[in-house]
């Protein structure tokens, strides 16, 4: 569907059905990130263990693109905090 021209910008995902992925553990603390990109954009994600000490907690991810917008849509079982 997404591939037809025509068609391609109804073509969309809901909540539930990002929630409902079977890969997602449903754990607290996982994050799914979703990404939308033109083709030739480049992905890159930097090995953990080359980090500095005080950045192996963290993740980093680095997205590049010349011929369009990026959009990162983040999706998180965080519970948010009550006061």
């Amino acid at each position: 569907m997404t591939k037809d021209p025509n068609y391609a910008e109804y073509a969309y995902v809901t909540y539930d059905d990002i929630k409902s992925l079977n890969n997602l553990t449903g754990a607290e603390n996982e994050t799914l990130i979703a990404i939308r990109a033109p083709p030739g954009t480049s992905l890159e994600v930097p090995d953990p263990e080359t980090l500095p000490e005080d950045e192996t907690e963290r993740y980093q991810i680095y997205l590049q693109s010349k011929t369009g917008e990026i959009l990162v849509y983040v999706v998180s079982n965080d519970k948010p905090d009550n006061p």
